[in-house]
């Protein structure tokens, strides 16, 4: 099984990567957050789920290894394939997606392509004991980043119902974001920059 792939990137785009490792072209799937993280780089490094089933294999690529574990978890959900899985890590940070199913919030989830009320009540349901136990993101160890403010969850949750891209977005409400700036103030922000473009 492959866990973990570094190498060169040869082409990106919004939902694939072909990596150079060692002479070897791996075709790795992405979501259109995780390519935006890749453009301009010339060496990545993914942590994968490799995927198998009867007739082919899959490698999915991810920049954390909290974003694969939750995304095998949401794999375990009856009904969430790994397509599907990835357009909800791509439409929802992984706060937003936690708190909507500790807050029972299955309205929340259609936001996302492919997630109909039906199935984001299924979610709900179903991964409410799963991440149970899911520890808050403090610090990511490999990104030193601090978690997402819930006025860029917000943020990025409207201008995604809205039909903008997640990945092109959060970009660009971070740039954006204020320490003390309200959620509503945030988003006339952000959509006056996408008017000037």
């Amino acid at each position: 099984m492959i866990g973990y792939l570094e190498g060169n990137i040869k082409h990106v785009d919004c939902d694939r990567c072909l990596l150079l490792v060692n002479g070897i072209g791996y075709e790795v799937l992405i979501h259109a957050k995780t390519a935006s993280l890749t453009m301009g780089a010339q060496q990545f490094s993914f942590y994968i789920h490799h995927h198998i089933r009867e007739d082919g294999q899959s490698l999915f690529g991810f920049s954390t290894t909290r974003e694969r574990d939750l995304f095998r978890l949401l794999i375990t959900c009856q009904g969430v394939g790994p397509k599907l899985a990835l357009l909800i890590l791509d439409g929802l940070t992984e706060s937003v997606l936690v708190r909507a199913v500790a807050e029972k919030d299955a309205a929340r989830l259609t936001c996302v392509k492919g997630v109909g009320a039906r199935m984001a009540e299924r979610l709900v349901v179903e991964l409410k004991p799963k991440l149970s136990k899911w520890q808050p993101n403090i610090l990511d160890a490999s990104t030193g980043t601090q978690p997402e403010s819930s006025e860029i969850e917000d943020v990025v949750t409207a201008l995604t119902q809205l039909g903008y891209q997640p990945g092109m977005v959060m970009d660009k409400v971070r740039a954006l974001f204020e320490p003390g700036i309200g959620s509503d103030a945030l988003l006339k922000k952000c959509l006056q920059s996408f008017a000037k473009v």
